[in-house]
């Protein structure tokens, strides 16, 4: 017996967490990334802001220095007016004027700079056009401001002052369009970035050895000098991190309603099914007394009453069979189950005439064939179970025991066997609500006797042959019929199946096969196939259709010789009176 791997209620669950999980998932997703979207904005249009400010206020710093320059290159040789510069800027530490013989003032205590050693490295410079450079003497660092000939020298932390504290933006100056050597350092990067002069004004986002930031840049009017801002990326989106722990403990607390919702819920659809399954289970123990006792009042009510007459039917095949013989196993038992539930090998009716051949793949099979007669209604179904042996033969046995329970779905609607669809409908339920991976192709056929019509409904069985009355017959005259294919039966409950008419005369005969006749091999693997079954069929119509069944699958067994057939093989042709 096939243990419960995985139960339905538990299928149930598994389906709605990946559906709640899914959902989720594309929420967190797509909010986290509007969210990260925005916030990235806000934080570009920050950085964008506070760089601007931050550089005019350097710019205003600069104007100041240059101005003060221009002041002492006019002073002259007015003592009072150029210590009251000095006074007015104590970063201010000299200045040197090289039209008025390198006329030079420095401030007062001034002690750690070499002044000599200064105008000779500015007076190498005299031609240069920047306004702003820094200078460096012995490790130290100065800014130069230039003002034609004129030249002043101020303290490193001279524009210290314009850069405000910040936990979050990191401020900085880049002189100069010379590309440093150093570009690993986001000042390096930033100074290699301006270099390009078409990026003097922007903000973006760098990734390199320094670390991914957000970055703004801005010139200082007048000059060659650039001012960035930076911000951390990461530590700008930390809101983003956030609304996702957030939605995660969101999809936990829902998943958890879910399981319960589901765990109290889900007994009331599968009660039915479990209750069916337990009877299969006491059926497989030999316990023909158990009975099911559905009232859901749909078809596997229906089915219910199915399995308990099936119960008392197999339970009466068995008593017989005990006292003819003492049976080896109950694989031979479930044979002989089986071989009854087949009508006999012809039938006739008032209408059609019909002769079959069956033959397993082993002691029991997967094919299957059932015909109903009813005072208004002819029904013919053939199935093909995936596979062969014992648990095929109980696929077919549902089948067969769903055509019984047709008997009494007639009585309670008298049309329900004039649509074949409505046929196939209850087999594709009848083996869906028995948990089971077999599936099964199927044919029905359907004859109206009021007003002679033909229907059939085709769930991706072989599809069997209309062959008119003719003298001299050819492969075209073979119509297969195989319009609206449906699903096989058995996987999925919601299956749809179509009606399809078809014109049948008086001598016309429908021809319905498995694939296992096909599908003999000979001793070099090659198959029977469908045209040597079809030049057979051309042969033998003349004969009478027990003729014809017999020769076909003599010669079929010819071709294969030795090699026993691999799948089940039924043959059915049906003679129209």
């Amino acid at each position: 017996m096939r243990k419960i791997v995985f139960p339905i209620h538990i299928k149930l669950i598994g389906l709605t967490l990946g559906l709640i999980g899914l959902s989720l998932a594309a929420y967190v997703f797509y909010a986290v990334e509007l969210f990260k979207n925005d916030k990235i904005a806000y934080v570009f249009e920050a950085v964008s802001s506070q760089n601007e400010q931050v550089a005019q206020s350097v710019e205003a710093k600069i104007e100041s220095a240059v101005t003060a320059t221009r002041l002492l290159e006019r002073a002259k040789s007015s003592t009072k007016i150029t210590r009251q510069i000095f006074s007015d800027h104590p970063q201010l530490i000299g200045f040197i004027d090289f039209n008025d013989n390198a006329r030079s003032v420095f401030a007062q205590n001034v002690v750690d700079i070499n002044f000599s050693s200064l105008k000779e490295d500015l007076k190498r410079k005299l031609n240069t056009k920047k306004s702003i450079e820094l200078y460096i003497q012995s490790g130290k660092t100065y800014y130069i401001f230039w003002q034609g000939s004129a030249v002043s020298l101020w303290d490193k932390n001279f524009l210290k002052s314009n850069f405000p504290e910040s936990a979050l933006y990191n401020y900085g100056l880049v002189l100069g369009l010379v590309r440093p050597k150093d570009s690993n350092t986001l000042y390096g990067y930033i100074k290699n970035e301006v270099s390009k002069k078409e990026k003097m004004q922007q903000t973006f986002v760098s990734t390199s050895t320094f670390g991914k930031v957000i970055v703004a840049m801005d010139p200082v009017g007048g000059t060659d000098a650039v001012v960035y801002t930076s911000a951390d990326y990461q530590k700008a989106l930390e809101a983003s991190d956030d609304l996702r722990e957030k939605s995660l403990f969101f999809g936990l607390f829902t998943a958890g309603i879910a399981i319960f919702l589901v765990f109290l819920f889900s007994k009331l659809f599968t009660r039915p099914i479990e209750k069916l399954f337990k009877a299969s289970q006491r059926f497989a123990q030999n316990d023909f007394d158990h009975q099911v006792n559905l009232k859901t009042g749909d078809e596997l009510a229906v089915l219910g009453d199915s399995f308990n007459e099936m119960a008392s039917e197999i339970k009466r095949y068995m008593e017989e069979m005990k006292e003819k013989a003492r049976l080896e196993n109950e694989l031979h038992t479930a044979q002989l189950v089986q071989n009854s539930f087949f009508p006999k090998d012809s039938l006739s009716s008032s209408n059609l005439s019909l002769s079959t051949f069956y033959r397993p793949a082993s002691e029991c099979g997967g094919d299957w064939w059932g015909y109903l007669e009813t005072d208004s209604d002819e029904l013919l179904v053939m199935i093909d179970v995936t596979g062969h042996g014992t648990a095929a033969a109980l696929v077919t046995a549902v089948a067969h025991n769903s055509l019984t329970a047709m008997k009494y779905l007639v009585q309670k609607d008298a049309t329900f066997l004039q649509s074949p669809s409505n046929v196939m409908q209850y087999l594709n339920e009848s083996l869906c609500s028995v948990e089971s991976s077999f599936f099964a192709t199927a044919f029905v056929l359907t004859r109206n006797k009021v007003n002679g019509q033909y229907h059939y409904c085709n769930a991706s069985h072989n599809p069997p042959y209309l062959v008119p009355k003719k003298d001299d017959l050819n492969k075209k005259d073979f119509i297969p019929l195989m319009e609206g294919l449906g699903s096989r039966l058995g996987e999925d409950l919601h299956s749809k199946y179509e009606d399809v008419s078809v014109e049948v005369s008086s001598g016309d005969r429908i021809v319905l096969y498995t694939d296992g006749l096909l599908e003999l091999e000979d001793d070099k693997g090659r198959s029977y196939g469908n045209r040597r079954f079809i030049k057979k069929l051309i042969e033998q119509f003349p004969n009478d259709p027990a003729i014809l069944v017999h020769e076909c699958v003599r010669e079929a067994f010819e071709f294969a010789g030795s090699i026993e057939p691999k799948d089940d093989i039924t043959l059915l042709c049906v003679e129209v009176l």
